[in-house]
């Protein structure tokens, strides 16, 4: 009975504590400063052109200019934004806004799976997804331009960077992996089967549709202070994109391109805020150590979701990678397409 009571006790107390602090976040994300300015989480002026990979699949990207031209100007520097796990192309709303005020052409689109973007018929892998953002680069003849890929996304620019020919990364200016880290240390395969099992049942959805929930969840992985529009639009991509499509990109992060990221001769930043929990640090610092010349970034502060939280650096990052000198680029592999 005593033991009970204690027990109860204890789990009032934990209980209190979880509340509180729950109770902080909240109030400190509704006080924050938008770093958006107010502006909502919606695309820049722009338009909408479908790019179709050699499976079917259809992905739509989203071009705009700085003079709200019907297309990019070639003279002027292009930023190419790619998405991460179960968000899509709007996730870069802020990033691109202030890039565009900077001079930038920008270009986001869905990834295959995510958002406006349909599956296509073959294997859901990294490889497959940076032939889609190949098939981009090449379709929309993008040259001279720097890529930027956030999370899943900068293990997608890093499968574009070790299975592409010359011609093709003689077509990039700079890479930015943003929130991306070494796979050198691996989920065992019992703690992978489990986080999959979660990502792909409608559980975590009904979860995060809970009002005021999905909020509180999205603090720990994008840090305590977050405006409204960006956890709304962060949990609307997440419902959007379906169970396997999940799992699928979660898989994703796990891939580990080793020793040929040896082999990279271009340009790389790697940025990362201090207090992400989902890819800490020092994993961010093994990539650089995998990545001839590669630079590193630590945003103080911030956690995952660095174009949410830290546009304004980002944009900074992004527009210094054009003012690196550019080397002789060469991918030696020999898994080129």
């Amino acid at each position: 009975m005593r033991s009970g009571r204690k027990l109860r006790r204890a789990a009032a107390c934990v209980g209190v504590a979880l509340s509180i602090d729950v109770t902080q976040r909240l109030i400190r994300s509704y006080l924050r400063e938008d770093p958006t300015q107010g502006e909502p989480l919606d695309l820049a002026p722009g338009r909408d052109v479908i790019v179709e990979a050699d499976d079917g699949a259809q992905l739509h990207a989203w071009l705009s200019d700085p003079d709200r031209s019907d297309d990019i100007d070639r003279r002027r520097p292009v930023a190419l934004l790619v998405h991460g796990l179960a968000t899509d192309r709007r996730m870069w709303s802020a990033t691109a806004r202030l890039l565009l005020d900077r001079g930038f052409s920008t270009i986001v689109y869905d990834q295959r799976g995510h958002g406006e973007s349909t599956l296509g018929s073959e294997r859901f892998s990294a490889e497959r997804l940076g032939d889609d953002l190949r098939c981009v680069i090449e379709t929309l003849d993008l040259r001279d331009v720097v890529v930027v890929g956030h999370s899943a996304g900068g293990i997608v620019v890093e499968s574009l960077l070790v299975h592409s020919d010359d011609r093709l990364i003689a077509r990039l200016k700079a890479c930015v992996l943003c929130s991306t880290g070494s796979t050198q240390r691996k989920l065992s395969s019992a703690v992978e089967a489990v986080i999959a099992s979660f990502t792909e049942s409608s559980m975590l959805e009904r979860i995060v549709s809970v009002r005021g929930v999905g909020r509180v969840l999205f603090t720990g992985f994008a840090g305590p202070i977050q405006p409204a529009a960006h956890v709304s639009a962060a949990l609307e991509g997440y419902k959007k994109s379906s169970g396997p499509v999940r799992v699928a990109m979660l898989r994703v992060t796990q891939s580990d391109y080793g020793d040929l990221l040896k082999r990279v001769k271009l340009p790389v930043t790697v940025v990362i805020g201090d207090n992400d929990r989902y890819v800490p640090p020092w994993r961010a610092r093994d990539l650089v150590s995998q990545i001839p010349g590669a630079k590193l970034v630590e945003v103080p502060g911030v956690a995952h979701m660095v174009p949410f939280e830290a546009p304004e650096k980002l944009a900074d990052v992004i527009e210094e990678a054009l003012e690196l000198e550019r080397p002789l680029r060469r991918v030696e592999t020999t898994n080129s397409k």
